[in-house]
């Protein structure tokens, strides 16, 4: 009777471990990305009460977003002439911050 792991099984272990905690701090990371966060950048570009109606935490791409960036935000602002207009509002989970996509 065999006991214990040998190396080829240990590296596999290792790997499926390792690919869990990955995906676990890309999706925990979305997290710390809070609205706030997306109002102060439309704030920033010039839109006044910007208010979020929808936030995407997947798929940020699909929602006129670069491929760089991890959240997408819908929202209802004024421009500076006060009208009602729609933003989205791209942002990265730790490193790249919020900006709003040139259309």
């Amino acid at each position: 009777m065999r006991r214990g792991f040998t190396i080829i099984e240990a590296l596999i272990a290792l790997g499926v471990v390792t690919v869990g905690i990955v995906v676990v701090v890309i999706l925990s990371s979305r997290k710390f990305v809070d609205d706030g966060d997306a109002t102060k950048a439309a704030i920033a570009a010039g839109f006044t009460e910007a208010k979020v109606v929808t936030r995407y935490n997947v798929l940020a791409s699909r929602h006129g977003c670069s491929a760089a960036d991890d959240l997408a935000f819908d929202m209802k602002a004024k421009d500076a002439a006060g009208n009602d207009v729609d933003v989205t509002v791209c942002c990265g989970a730790w490193y790249k911050g919020c900006a709003i996509p040139k259309k």
